[in-house]
């Protein structure tokens, strides 16, 4: 809604630095998803074409401004702009990349670019970045390297019909782009990933998704994620504090391959993930046969009663056997009997179905297995009190309260100045005047 914090996407693009193609290729990758399909063609061209055209608006805007020598590193766009540029009906994508090249199209026209040329200073800047004869050839033109060769390998091996259908492709993909709430919420950013861990005080942020709307907002939550994970592991100075990323129905999100790849190394940079799944056949038909290497990654595994097929066995596999002993006795005349040692699971797969609700088994890498008793928060008035408070979050220099009326309605605002919040005496006189003024509903 209106009070929403804003996040600009491609203000965490390192433009001008070694990073920026990797940055772009990681917009494009999570917003086409990971293409498992026989004929991966279009789903990497829409990929290359998003990619591509994140780095050509940025540097397009870049070369407008009147300094001689702009500052790449503010980004003045985002990815609305990407999304005009492939939605325009009255301007031909593939004439604009051949008229950036400089790629005659009509009878007549010279082969000189006619789109924007670098500023000196900037081409000054990419040359310490792209040392290739290639790209040195581009940068003499007053082209960026990877625009370049991007739409060159595009106009050279896909014609204009062909062109047109991946610009379709990529053009579904960003239809979640198009939702008016989006692009009010995309057009700027108010905080930095790297605020999240670097700041004066911890901070929460939430991205609050209705159930209905996450197959189509499941691009944002890729994006996000894997932009704040990789920004995070690259900064190696200390933080101020650790983050914990708590990612429910994470299947919904489609697959990610840099999570999975991330989860042997997370902890070393004060990264922790909690990632939620109904059940192992829902990340098992997610990410298919790396689902093994996802449950390997997870130092803690924590299962309730099942529903599906495949955790009861995997749970009973892994918790192992124990050693029991047996007695048998022979019926005769003589009498007689023995002990025997024999392996039992130390919890069968039925067993695993029937557990009581209010039980979990606890699986960890150093510890031996624990099955836990679960506990209700409403059913304990120190932690049921925590749900009851007012909605509290920072937006333009105010603290902003707000009174729930219902899932997603809420009923008053009251802002309050940051230093007010921070400043316990006044802190208190506040909230006494909001008490009086407004009565709050209770969540939980």
């Amino acid at each position: 809604n209106e009070l929403s914090n804003s996040y600009n996407f491609l203000s965490e693009v390192r433009y001008g630095t070694n990073y920026e193609i990797e940055d772009c290729r990681i917009i494009g990758t999570m917003i086409v998803g990971e293409d498992e399909s026989k004929d991966p063609f279009w789903g990497d061209s829409a990929k290359d074409t998003i990619s591509t055209l994140t780095s050509y608006v940025h540097y397009r805007e870049v070369s407008s401004r009147s300094e001689k020598d702009p500052d790449i590193t503010d980004v003045r766009v985002s990815l609305n702009d990407v999304i005009s540029m492939i939605t325009n009906t009255e301007n031909s994508l593939y004439r604009m990349f051949a008229k950036y090249l400089g790629k005659p199209m009509e009878e007549g026209e010279d082969d000189t670019p006619k789109d924007f040329i670098l500023k000196k200073k900037t081409i000054e800047r990419l040359r310490k970045i792209y040392t290739d004869e290639e790209s040195i050839k581009a940068l003499n033109k007053g082209l960026h390297p990877f625009i370049a060769k991007q739409f060159g390998y595009l106009l050279q091996n896909t014609g204009e019909n062909t062109f047109k259908s991946i610009t379709s492709t990529a053009k579904t993909k960003l239809q979640v782009f198009e939702i008016p709430s989006v692009v009010k919420n995309i057009g700027k950013s108010d905080f930095r990933a790297l605020d999240l861990v670097n700041g004066d005080n911890p901070v929460d942020l939430y991205f609050v998704i209705k159930p209905k709307d996450i197959d189509l907002l499941a691009p944002l939550v890729r994006i996000m994620y894997i932009q704040l994970t990789n920004l995070l592991m690259e900064s190696l100075s200390k933080k101020n504090f650790n983050i914990t990323f708590v990612m429910d129905e994470l299947n919904a999100y489609g697959k990610m391959k840099a999570l999975v790849k991330g989860l042997g190394y997370y902890a070393g940079f004060g990264i922790k993930m909690i990632g939620i799944f109904q059940g192992l056949d829902q990340l098992n038909s997610t990410y298919d046969k790396q689902g093994k290497e996802v449950l390997n990654g997870c130092q803690i595994q924590v299962f309730g009663r099942p529903n599906d097929e495949a955790a009861p066995d995997y749970i009973s596999k892994t918790l192992g056997k124990e050693t029991i002993r047996v007695k048998s006795r022979n019926i005769g005349l003589k009498g007689g009997g023995n002990v025997s040692e024999q392996g039992k699971d130390l919890l069968s797969p039925s067993e695993i179905r029937l557990l009581p609700d209010r039980k979990a088994v606890v699986i960890t890498g150093y510890k031996k297995p624990l099955l836990l008793d679960k506990l209700y928060y409403y059913e304990y008035p120190e932690l049921l009190k925590r749900t009851q408070h007012q909605p509290v979050f920072f937006k333009d220099g105010y603290v902003i309260f707000e009174a729930m009326k219902g899932m997603y309605e809420y009923e008053h605002t009251f802002r309050m100045k940051e230093e007010d919040f921070f400043d316990d005496i006044k802190y208190e006189k506040i909230i006494e005047k909001v008490k009086k003024k407004y009565k709050s509903e209770k969540i939980g």
